[in-house]
C-alpha cells in the first residue's frame, strides 16, 4: 500500500515539477522581456530566479525521495534536476549577475561571459524539463500498473 502512496505522490510531485518548468520557461520568461521594459525586466529576473530555483530543487529532491525505493532510474533524474537547480541557484545565478553588473561598465569580456553563463543556464534548464518529462512518461506509462494490481 505504501509503495503506491509513494509512487502516487512522487509522479504528481514530478508532473508539477515539468508543467512548471515547461510554464515558466515558454510563457513567464518570455513575458518578462516582452511586456516590461529592461530595467524593470531584469530587478524582476533577479528577485523570481532564486525562488524559482529554490521550487524546483525541492520539488525535484521531494519527487526523487518518494521514488527512490522503488524506482531508482527515476529517482536519479529527478535528483540530477534537483542539484542542477541548486547549483544554478548558488553558484551560475550569482555569477552570470555578477557578469551583468560588469556589462554596464561597457566591458566587452563580461558580455561574452554572460552570454555564456546565460547559454549554459538555457541548456541546464531544457534539460531539466526534458528530464522531468521523461519521468513522468516512465512513471505514467511505464510497466507499473502492477502496483495497482497488487
Amino acid at each position: 500500500m505504501w509503495e503506491l502512496v509513494l509512487y502516487i505522490f512522487g509522479l504528481t510531485m514530478a508532473a508539477i515539477l515539468a508543467g512548471s518548468l515547461a510554464f515558466f520557461s515558454c510563457v513567464v520568461a518570455p513575458l518578462i522581456f516582452i511586456k516590461l521594459d529592461g530595467d524593470t525586466a531584469g530587478y524582476f529576473v533577479r528577485s523570481i530566479f532564486p525562488w524559482y530555483y529554490l521550487f524546483t530543487a525541492s520539488l525535484a529532491a521531494i519527487s526523487a525521495v518518494s521514488l527512490f525505493r522503488g524506482y531508482h532510474l527515476e529517482a536519479s533524474i529527478l535528483a540530477f534536476i534537483s542539484a542542477g537547480s541548486i547549483c544554478g541557484r548558488q553558484i551560475l545565478m550569482p555569477w552570470i549577475n555578477r557578469c551583468r553588473d560588469s556589462m554596464s561598465a561597457d566591458n566587452t569580456k563580461a558580455e561574452r561571459s554572460f552570454k555564456i553563463l546565460h547559454g549554459i543556464s538555457v541548456w541546464i534548464n531544457v534539460l531539466q524539463l526534458i528530464g522531468s518529462i521523461s519521468v513522468v512518461i516512465l512513471l505514467g506509462y511505464g510497466n507499473y500498473h502492477r502496483l495497482l494490481i497488487s
